[in-house]
């Protein structure tokens, strides 16, 4: 695992396949000002394009500030992710979440899944189909 960068809440790192691991540290409450700051973390331009894994922890609170802002396009990364899978593991947030991505569309692939192998098991059949590299 390639370590790439680290906010206060979150490091970035890169595994073997070149996917683009987003590890919360809990436990946290997610909000606009956390979400923007691991985004801002993540726009490095050494980061490139690339499929992405976000691991939320267990007793991981939100704001309901998270809502309101499209989070990708207002940090410019809408188009540098090519694939996004959430494993969260507190299911209490997995609705809000849901919701979110209902009122933002993302234009590329979501999934949530129950763990980070499930996550990366779905990367590499997208792969397979040409859909990430």
């Amino acid at each position: 695992m390639e370590h790439l960068t680290a906010s206060a809440t979150a490091t970035i790192e890169r595994d073997r396949l070149g996917i683009t691991l987003v590890r919360f540290r809990g436990p946290l409450k997610l909000s606009k000002a956390v979400v923007t700051e691991v985004m801002q973390a993540w726009r490095e331009p050494a980061l490139g394009t690339c499929a992405v894994i976000v691991i939320i922890p267990e007793h991981t609170e939100y704001d309901m500030d998270l809502l309101a802002v499209d989070h990708y396009s207002k940090n410019g990364l809408e188009h540098r992710t090519e694939a996004l899978a959430i494993v969260c593991h507190e299911l209490g947030l997995v609705p809000m979440l849901r919701l979110y991505f209902a009122y933002h569309p993302p234009p590329f692939a979501l999934n949530f899944c129950a763990s980070v192998d499930e996550a990366k098991s779905w990367m590499r059949q997208r792969a397979g189909r040409g859909a990430v590299a």
